[in-house]
């Protein structure tokens, strides 16, 4: 009788267990959840470029400019011509004490907080060019810059000479930016800077057809060689020394000198009765 009872209580245990492990509602057994990647989003579609003249040159040209010894605008090393056909920004006016500060941020060296808190203390807002990895890898600090103010304009996704780039690449360096800035800061600007300062007759032509305008600089040094720097004296001398109406400083985020020279440029800026003012000001009117 025992041995009957026995096998009958094992029958209906094996049932149980069998009926657990197919019902659908059964307690699953847990898993590792998988890690999988946050999801990529699609390539942006590519508005293609006009296509350029075949005349147009594609020779690598470096941008220059001749300072001068006596506060006045230098002469910029872009011809004339192509300045008005491209609608190309390097000086401000003549007439007045305006001044244009702008920042290129290739990747973050650690300075960037340090430049945006002196700027802030300053009452005093800026145009910070940035790449792509510097949006990816930083993207508090942009929206930092936007917060305060300041502008957040287009320095190519990852930092290529355009001078010889095929229309399509270009249009895809430039658009893939302004892609990642539009959702992380909610809009983009027109303003460009060519990385390296490097650029040729057709690569003006096709940033221009996409509605870009290039930015160069007025006043600038060598500052962005991060083991070579030649100390905050130098940076506020050079700045001082070479500040004219219209003047589009161009300073490296990078640089060690830069930053602790920035309080004291403000500030002697300031004092010197010279107005910061923003690109925005180069704004065409609609029509």
């Amino acid at each position: 009788m025992r041995s009957a009872v026995t096998a009958l209580m094992l029958f209906l245990l094996i049932a149980i267990h069998a009926s657990l492990a197919y019902s659908p509602t059964a307690p699953a057994i847990p898993l590792p959840i998988p890690i999988t990647p946050p999801p990529i989003n699609p390539p942006p579609p590519v508005v293609p470029p006009s296509p350029p003249p075949s005349s147009l040159k594609t020779t690598k040209l470096g941008y220059w400019f001749r300072r001068t010894t006596n506060h006045t605008q230098p002469k910029v090393g872009v011809a004339d011509q192509l300045m008005a056909s491209y609608d190309i920004i390097a000086l401000g006016p003549s007439a007045g004490k305006f001044v244009y500060l702008t920042f290129d941020a290739g990747y973050e060296n650690g300075f960037t907080p340090l430049i945006l808190d002196a700027l802030k203390e300053a009452q005093v807002t800026a145009a910070f060019f940035v790449t792509g990895q510097f949006v990816t890898n930083h993207p508090e600090l942009v929206k930092r810059m936007h917060r305060e103010g300041h502008l957040v304009a287009n320095h190519t996704m990852s930092h290529p000479s355009l001078a010889e780039l095929e229309p399509l690449a270009i249009a895809q360096e430039l658009q893939a930016l302004d892609l990642l800035l539009k959702q992380l800061i909610g809009e983009v600007t027109e303003f460009f800077r060519p990385p390296m300062g490097e650029y040729s007759e057709r690569s003006l032509a096709i940033v221009h057809s996409l509605g870009y305008r290039h930015v160069f600089w007025s006043v600038a040094y060598k500052d962005w060689l991060v083991n070579e720097q030649p100390g905050a004296a130098y940076a506020h001398t050079h700045v001082m020394a070479n500040i004219h109406p219209g003047a589009v400083i161009l300073l490296h985020t990078v640089s060690q000198s830069n930053t602790e020279a920035l309080p004291r440029i403000l500030a002697d800026l300031k004092s010197g009765g010279w107005q910061f003012r923003s690109l925005l000001d180069f704004r065409r009117p609609a029509n």
